[in-house]
């Protein structure tokens, strides 16, 4: 999804301004789409000058205030239009940790411990965040889709990482070509 529709999604929920998007990208919608921030005003503007959106100004302490963005019936239409134009292809997953663990033969057993044991805990700290920052109490079932499917994922990826601290398949092999005095071999945080 390009970061116009995504605008257009975010706006058809509710007004927001520029500023009120990007923050929804630092909590949990960030563990589903990372938009570059430079691109979310352009975006926004386009949509204006397309009629999809209009802009509303605000007022703060007798001055003009920030902007709000409003999503339109034009623009409420091509969303809904975006939405059906191709059923999503497959995810795409970006991880440093499986290149580093591909690699795992060539790392200390500290070090996979080490990377193991943070992935687990970033995944936790995920899993709490989307239980926290979702309520599915709304009644909308796309919304509680998400947020069960990211629940499921976290929980998912923390019973695989605990079954291989358990297994030690990896560490097994870890260690036979490096040891914690090669460089470039140590724990990073």
């Amino acid at each position: 999804m390009d970061i116009r529709t995504l605008c257009l999604g975010l706006l058809y929920r509710e007004e927001a301004t520029g500023y009120e998007i990007r923050k929804k990208f630092e909590g949990p919608l960030g563990y589903i789409h990372e938009p570059s921030f430079g691109s979310i005003y352009p975006a926004l503007n386009r949509l204006a000058r397309d009629g999809l959106l209009v802009q509303v100004a605000g007022q703060a302490g007798g001055r003009p205030g920030k902007k709000t963005y409003r999503i339109t019936d034009k623009g409420r239409a091509q969303f809904r239009h975006q939405l059906h134009e191709q059923i999503p292809g497959a995810d795409r997953l970006h991880s440093d940790f499986l290149l580093t663990m591909l690699f795992g033969s060539l790392l200390s057993d500290d070090f996979v411990d080490a990377a193991i044991a943070r992935r687990i805990e970033i995944y936790r700290q995920i899993a709490d965040a989307i239980d926290c920052d979702y309520d599915i109490a709304t009644g909308d079932p796309g919304i509680a889709l998400v947020h069960d499917f990211g629940l499921a994922m976290c929980k998912a990826t923390v019973q695989f990482l605990e079954n291989v601290q358990a297994d030690r398949r990896l560490r097994d092999t870890a260690g036979e070509h490096a040891t914690a005095a090669e460089p470039g071999v140590g724990i990073r945080s």
